[in-house]
């Protein structure tokens, strides 16, 4: 098989911990559902957390390591920050055989998602919008070898990154760039808001044949 595959997505690492409910309310974090945060909030509330599991994470960055076990050449593209979660996850990819040439942010910190449970089981989110992850841009779209077929696997928080790009998004500037015959672009969608809020960008891309294939729940 000389096809090669090429993940584009989120940087993150997660953070699982068990707390009880005044957990949350001590540090204002909405029960069930996510909480915006700024990353060094984060990172001060980490410390607090009882016997947390730290897993590296993200749609692309998951299924690339997915795809490798089967064989399959591949690689992750992301950004992160030399810090301690960014070398967790940039040394997590070893053991899969996955190529990962992070995209350096130097001024800011790698993206976190904490996934705290209560007792009642319910999980609510916290992440950080200014974080490494969403500093990647077009810049950072590497060149594909022309030998080789291609299948780009990417997802919707590309609307979400407009770093140094002059379309509207990163999804924008990927689909321009890995247009052509030998080059498969698949898109998840992974979250209801995303899709909803873009839905017309959706339509147009399915409209022009730019993605190979859209992988969604049935909500999206």
């Amino acid at each position: 098989m000389n096809t090669e595959v090429t993940c584009i997505g989120v940087a993150n690492v997660d953070v699982i911990a068990h707390i009880d409910t005044a957990f949350l309310l001590r540090h204002r974090i909405d029960k069930n559902t996510s909480t915006l945060m700024r990353s060094e909030d984060m990172l001060d509330i980490i410390p607090l957390l009882d016997h947390p599991v730290i897993v590296p994470g993200g749609c692309a960055a998951n299924t690339a390591c997915g795809i490798a076990l089967q064989g399959v050449t591949t690689r992750f593209v992301g950004a992160i920050h030399d810090d301690e979660y960014g070398r967790l996850f940039r040394d997590a990819f070893v053991p899969y055989g996955v190529r990962f040439d992070p995209v350096m942010c130097l001024d800011k910190f790698t993206a976190l998602c904490l996934t705290l449970v209560t007792p009642d089981k319910d999980r609510s989110f916290v992440f950080s919008p200014n974080s490494a992850s969403w500093t990647l841009s077009h810049y950072d779209l590497p060149d594909l070898d022309t030998n080789r077929d291609h299948i780009i696997y990417t997802e919707t928080n590309l609307f979400r990154m407009t770093a140094g790009s002059k379309k509207t998004c990163l999804l924008d500037d990927l689909v321009e760039k890995y247009s052509g015959p030998n080059h498969k672009i698949i898109l998840s969608l992974i979250d209801t808001e995303i899709t909803e809020k873009n839905r017309q960008a959706l339509h147009n891309m399915i409209k022009d044949k730019s993605l190979y294939m859209i992988i969604s729940n049935h909500e999206e």
